[in-house]
């Protein structure tokens, strides 16, 4: 039986910069910059998200290659203590056919950066994968009984600053460290001019990246977010050379996933 096997990447808020003024100009958007924290602000958003450059082709008839298309929204909804951290609650809904799935984060504005204290997922038999059906999964070196398990793993689950204050092209930061000898980073690399349907900003590119203790980074893992002054407005994301495992535990082929996310609307400001 073909597995169908959904990938969804969670819409974590993190911001950056000022609208409409050109790359280059000897205006700095990010000085001082603080990610807008006020309840009821809404960012509305789609995603693609699809399983590519299968090999070899056997292995085709357990993955699907159908492009999944889905919708959501995020919100800030207020402020709550949880585990004995007065933060405030962003809140995300993710829709597609059949399918749905919510998470809910609690972040602390600091000046030293936008700090997410918790992340928790409420839909956990709805999450962002259907059943593998047995199959299991090679990546990074750890095998894995499922996609959601990869993604559990590469998405932050502890403490971590989302955003670094202040915000400077060049800089590096520690996230989070990951089984194995493996460790998260986030890089401001550039400033961009990006068009989305919510719009046309200046936005700072922030690339995550994943290194081995000896600081090798692994280049199975894409993963970056374009941020304005009104939030995420698009994320690219693409794990490489997933192993698919047969039932004796041997690698019989690789696959790549990728997602795009781009928001369409933004309210409450």
């Amino acid at each position: 039986m073909k597995s169908r096997i959904i990938i969804l990447l969670f819409l974590f808020i993190y911001g950056c910069g000022n609208e409409n003024i050109p790359a280059g100009g000897n205006i700095n958007p990010f000085e001082n910059f603080r990610y807008p924290f006020s309840d009821n602000i809404n960012w509305f958003y789609k995603y693609n998200n699809i399983i590519h450059n299968i090999r070899p082709d056997s292995i085709r008839q357990y993955i699907t290659t159908d492009t999944i298309k889905g919708t959501g929204i995020s919100i800030w909804s207020g402020d709550t203590t949880i585990n004995g951290v007065t933060g405030k609650i962003f809140r995300s809904e993710h829709n597609e056919p059949n399918h749905s799935h919510s998470t809910i984060e609690l972040f602390v504005q600091t000046d030293s950066g936008l700090i997410s204290t918790y992340s928790g997922n409420t839909g956990r038999s709805f999450g962002p994968f259907s059943a593998n059906l047995g199959n299991k999964f090679l990546f990074n070196g750890n095998i894995y009984e499922s996609l959601n398990e990869i993604i559990t793993e590469t998405n932050i689950s502890q403490a971590y600053t989302a955003i670094k204050y202040p915000v400077n092209i060049g800089d590096e930061w520690f996230l989070q460290r990951l089984s194995g000898n493996f460790n998260f980073y986030k890089k401001y690399i550039d400033v961009v001019n990006l068009s989305v349907p919510a719009g046309t900003f200046e936005c700072i590119k922030i690339k995550k990246i994943v290194k081995n203790d000896s600081g090798v980074e692994n280049n199975n893992y894409e993963y970056y977010d374009y941020l304005s002054v009104k939030g995420i407005l698009k994320r690219d994301y693409n794990l490489k050379n997933i192993g698919f495992l047969n039932s004796q535990g041997e690698v019989i082929g690789y696959f790549d996933i990728k997602e795009e996310i781009e928001v369409n609307l933004i309210s409450g400001f």
